[in-house]
C-alpha cells in the first residue's frame, strides 16, 4: 500500500497525527469520495491518452501500408511486367519530371533494338525468349548510370534517358552488352545481338525529346536485320 503524503489535513486528520487514530471514526469521508473522484479522473484521462496514442500509432502503421500498397499499384500500371522497365506511356511523364535536366545538360537518348528477336522467339520458344529479355534488362541496368531513365517501348525495344555517362562510355557499353548477349547464346562469331542508335540533345521543350525519339526509331528500322538463328 502506497502511504498518502501530507497534503494539510486533506482528509480532516493530519498525516502526521498517531498512527493510531480509527481510519474511519477521523476520516472526512465526503472529502475523501472527492479525492477518489479526482484520483479516478486522472487515471481514467491517462488511460485515454494511451489509447488515443495507440489508435494513432496504429492508424499511422496503417497509412503506411496503404501507401506502400498504392506505390506497388502504381508500378504495376507505369512498369513492364517482365523487366520493371517504364512502359512507353510514361516517356512524356518522366521527360516533363526530368525537363530542367535537359534543358541545363546535354543529355543523350539511346534506342536499343534485339537483332531479329521474333526468330530467336520461333527458335528456341517464348519462356526462353523471356529470358533472354531478362537477361538484357539485367546488362543494360548493370551498364547505364543509377539515375538513368529506361523505358520498354515493345517486345524487343527500349529507350534510355541517360544523364551522366559520356557517348564514349555508352558505345563501350553497349558493346559488352553485345558481348555478354552472345555468351548468353552461346555464339562464338560475335553476331550482333543488338543494334542501337544514340543521340546527344539539349532540349528546351518536350517536343525536342520525341522529335529525337522519332529520329532514333527511323534509324534502327532502316538499320533493321533479318539475320536468323
Amino acid at each position: 500500500m502506497v502511504p498518502l503524503l501530507d497534503h494539510g489535513n486533506i482528509f480532516g486528520v493530519s498525516s502526521l497525527q498517531s498512527s493510531s487514530f480509527s481510519l474511519y471514526d477521523d476520516i472526512d469521508l465526503e472529502m475523501f469520495d472527492s479525492f477518489c473522484s479526482i484520483l479516478s479522473g486522472e487515471l481514467n484521462l491517462i488511460y485515454k491518452r494511451e489509447i488515443i496514442k495507440k489508435i494513432a500509432e496504429e492508424k499511422k502503421v496503417f497509412k503506411n501500408k496503404l501507401l506502400n500498397a498504392k506505390m506497388r499499384l502504381k508500378d504495376i500500371e507505369y512498369r513492364d511486367s517482365l523487366t520493371s522497365f517504364f512502359k512507353k506511356d510514361m516517356i512524356e511523364i518522366v521527360a516533363k519530371n526530368n525537363i530542367e535536366v535537359f534543358i541545363k545538360n546535354q543529355v543523350h537518348i539511346v534506342m536499343i533494338d534485339i537483332n531479329n528477336f521474333s526468330s530467336y522467339n520461333k527458335k528456341y520458344g517464348r519462356i526462353q525468349g523471356d529470358l533472354y529479355l531478362i537477361k538484357l534488362k539485367d546488362l543494360i541496368k548493370a551498364n547505364f548510370s543509377t539515375n538513368s531513365k529506361i523505358f520498354r517501348l515493345e517486345g524487343d525495344t527500349f529507350l534510355v534517358f541517360e544523364f551522366k555517362y559520356t557517348q564514349t562510355n555508352i558505345l563501350n557499353n553497349l558493346e559488352k552488352i553485345n558481348t555478354a548477349l552472345n555468351e548468353f547464346v552461346h555464339n562464338t562469331s560475335n553476331k550482333k545481338q543488338i543494334r542501337y542508335e544514340l543521340q546527344n540533345i539539349k532540349a528546351t521543350k518536350i517536343n525536342d525529346i520525341y522529335t529525337s525519339i522519332s529520329k532514333l526509331n527511323k534509324k534502327i528500322k532502316n538499320n533493321k536485320n533479318t539475320e536468323k538463328y
